[in-house]
């Protein structure tokens, strides 16, 4: 590989890259929720989602029954939250269940009553498909688990999608996303 090549490789992994320091460009994306989507809230209370949106909102597709990933990215959010109070009052996560054959609010409410900035919502299938498709999002019954998308999308005061975070991203990684985006209150 030539030196030319390498160094425009390393330019292009450094735009894309959390490293050094670097502003996270947030931009809105074609992807979110409308503004009158509304869901079966943990409350049993159909609602408007973007009504609950704060200045740091993040959403996450996922189910009280996995194994893996998504109690993985809760305790890595929490750790990334920790104990910063400002983060604390002004986050919130959405979580979208992509389980609606068992999913119901109140195992919903128990599952997240640990995460207190954390608002979970049960849709039917006909919903959680229009909700997938609204984020690019996608799931799929696999035996004892669903398959389905591992993004925390981070969303504007409008519900519309500004920044997409890994579920495998480092806590250091998401805290930064976290509090520039409370520092700039993109899309507001």
């Amino acid at each position: 590989m030539n030196r030319l090549m390498y160094f425009g490789q390393c330019l292009v992994l450094a735009a894309f890259s959390f490293g050094c320091g670097q502003r996270i460009h947030f931009q809105e994306l074609p992807l979110g929720l409308s503004h009158d989507t509304a869901l079966i809230s943990h409350t049993a209370v159909r609602e408007n989602v973007v009504g609950v949106i704060k200045p740091v909102t993040l959403l996450f597709f996922g189910y009280t029954r996995c194994p893996d990933f998504c109690p993985m990215t809760l305790h890595k959010l929490q750790a990334a939250v920790g104990e910063d109070e400002k983060l604390k009052e002004n986050l919130r996560l959405i979580f979208i269940s992509v389980d609606p054959k068992h999913a119901n609010p109140a195992e919903l409410k128990n599952y997240l009553s640990a995460f207190p900035y954390a608002r979970g919502y049960v849709p039917g299938e006909d919903e959680l498909r229009a909700v997938e498709k609204a984020f690019g999002a996608f799931s799929k019954q696999e035996r004892a688990t669903i398959s389905h998308s591992l993004y925390l999308y981070l969303l504007n005061s409008k519900g519309r999608v500004i920044h997409l975070i890994r579920s495998d991203a480092a806590v250091a990684d998401l805290r930064k996303v976290m509090r520039q985006a409370l520092e700039t209150r993109p899309g507001a």
